[in-house]
């Protein structure tokens, strides 16, 4: 689904970020890049994402595969993407379940019986669901970031992007998530994960990666 041929990229400095990277990244799997704090980790999630635009080498898309014509809006293209970050806050004064089901309920004043149960079911899945009814101030943070996670899944994202969590969570909740990505792979999503250590099961459509220095290469 993706390819990256000599993919460089240059900070504000014109320092580089990404130096000649060389991947194909098919749908249906879990990419997972493990790096040290500054290796260019976040920057390669976000060049995929089409959210930083590359300083040198080439990006290609096979939109057909996650249902997009060529010529298509860059709201359309958000709507084929699920983030899970720190950075991306819950609704303080939404309960968990609301903010989970947010994205497909955005202007009501409360979700209908059949978005809850979604909602629900995946709260469920990540073993969040007795904090459906809570605010997020209520919430231990690990709580938190596994609703973030059911809110970016719940729209059925052809594409996810997951930086700088598992980091954050702990044993249970990490396989909760791995095992829920992985339930997404099989039904085709495309998966990437961006961290500082490996993921805690093993699984054929896991794939590591290592990023040094800017450089990524697979990890076996």
């Amino acid at each position: 689904m993706f390819t990256l041929q000599n993919a460089s990229l240059l900070d504000s400095n014109l320092h580089p970020v990404l130096r000649d990277i060389n991947l194909t990244l098919d749908s249906g799997r879990i990419h997972w890049v493990v790096g040290k704090s500054a290796s260019g980790k976040s920057s390669l999630l976000k060049v995929l994402a089409r959210d930083a635009p590359l300083t040198r080498g080439s990006l290609h898309i096979e939109l057909d595969r996650i249902g997009l014509p060529q010529q298509h809006t860059r709201s359309r293209w958000r709507r084929n993407i699920g983030w899970i970050s720190p950075s991306f806050d819950l609704i303080a004064d939404q309960n968990l379940i609301e903010n989970v089901c947010f994205p497909i309920s955005p202007y009501a004043s409360a979700p209908s019986s059949s978005i809850r149960k979604q909602g629900g079911d995946l709260m469920r899945r990540l073993q969040i669901s007795h904090y459906a009814e809570y605010l997020p101030n209520q919430c231990p943070l690990g709580v938190n970031l596994l609703a973030r996670a059911a809110r970016s899944m719940i729209h059925s994202p052809n594409i996810i992007f997951c930086d700088a969590v598992f980091d954050s969570l702990d044993g249970q909740q990490q396989e909760d998530l791995v095992k829920s990505f992985l339930s997404l792979a099989e039904s085709g999503t495309c998966v990437f994960v961006a961290g500082y250590s490996f993921a805690p099961i093993q699984h054929p459509l896991l794939q590591h990666y290592l990023m040094e220095n800017g450089s990524c290469q697979v990890y076996e």
